[in-house]
């Protein structure tokens, strides 16, 4: 009887521990010397509303709290002049989590959660130092890597929070496959990204253009030229001097688009009597920066601009979020050819289009 009462007794220590709602978030990294308060937020909106916080004694801290269920969060630090330190993410969940170096960088490690999303980060850094030993700037291993880590993990907020943080970087049908591998009730967190990317699939090359008509922002005001008049895409691409039109999308104010318009202007010179236009749309809100750029860089094509910044139909259209993004169009078909041709790839793409 007294060994089956000490079973019982064993066996409810083992599930209360099993269940505990204890967790400690400790460090004593050698990067936290000097620093003096060491913080647990999470974010809301832009901001990161601290829930706890700690002094740190020496290059040591130890947080302890309970939590019901994991939540995603970042350890941050400030140091004694009020300067703040790197953000690390890190999921609250019971355990022992520490902060810990790895690869140069600060991780969150010792629990489950935490151990998975840590690995994937480490291991794409590897990548990344891989790639710059070797002189290689191609992506695509590193890409593809990270699409399996996303849908490996797709069950819970691990895979979650790495397609929050990169999803913008993926092909739309891999957006897709992603948030798709994501549980039902998840999915809608990703409404947004899915609707763009299923907008990016019907502009990618292959499919037809889409005209541009925008109306720009609720107050109904219409992309118009620097002269003030209405100059559709559609007409642009209808017209028979044009064999091919580049449908380019910039602003004055985007430091790699103006970067990038020696090439356009390159290109323009050297193929617009052999049929090359651009209608280039801006995101511009300010008129007279616009034309200011027109005028100092010799952009001599096709404009058109709302003045409304991003609020336009055009940018929901071809699912553009970033710039300098462009789209080459054959006139003969109306059909979408190529996209992102940046630095030297315009020029070589319409080399091969003209021999």
């Amino acid at each position: 009887m007294k060994n089956y009462l000490f079973c019982a007794l064993l066996i409810l220590v083992m599930v209360g521990c099993g269940n505990s709602t204890k967790y400690t978030i400790s460090s004593s990294a050698e990067q936290l010397a000097g620093m003096e308060m060491a913080y647990l937020g999470i974010e809301e909106g832009r901001e990161l509303k601290f829930v706890d916080s700690v002094a740190i004694v020496g290059n040591s801290f130890r947080m302890t709290g309970e939590v019901a269920e994991p939540y995603p969060a970042y350890i941050t630090f400030r140091d004694v002049s009020g300067e703040w330190g790197e953000r690390i993410r890190t999921f609250v969940e019971a355990g022992d989590i520490e902060i810990v170096q790895k690869l140069g960088a600060l991780r969150a490690v010792g629990t489950p959660y935490n151990d998975r999303s840590t690995a994937v980060r480490v291991r794409v850094d590897e990548m990344f130092a891989e790639a710059r030993a070797e002189g290689s700037e191609d992506l695509t291993p590193i890409l593809t890597y990270y699409y399996s880590a996303v849908k490996e993990n797709a069950g819970d907020m691990v895979g979650w929070d790495l397609f929050q943080n990169h999803h913008f970087l993926f092909k739309p049908q891999q957006t897709l496959d992603m948030i798709n591998a994501m549980p039902e009730s998840k999915q809608e967190t990703f409404a947004k990204q899915k609707k763009f990317a299923e907008h990016a699939l019907k502009v990618e090359p292959g499919n037809p253009y889409i005209d541009i008509t925008d109306q720009g922002d609720s107050k109904g005001k219409r992309s118009l030229t620097p002269e003030g008049k209405v100059l559709t895409l559609k007409s642009v691409v209808e017209n028979p001097r044009n064999r091919y039109v580049l449908l380019e999308f910039w602003a004055s104010w985007c430091g790699p688009c103006m970067a990038d318009a020696p090439n356009l202007v390159a290109a323009y010179e050297k193929y617009h009597k052999q049929g090359f236009e651009i209608y280039a749309v801006s995101f511009d809100g300010d008129r007279d920066s616009w034309l200011e750029a027109i005028k100092e860089n010799g952009l001599r094509w096709l404009h058109v601009s709302s003045l409304t910044s991003w609020n336009t139909q055009s940018r929901i259209d071809y699912a553009v979020n970033g710039i300098p993004t462009n789209f080459l169009i054959d006139c003969a078909t109306g059909k979408i050819i190529a996209k992102d041709l940046r630095d030297m790839a315009l020029g070589e793409k319409l080399e091969e289009l003209y021999k």
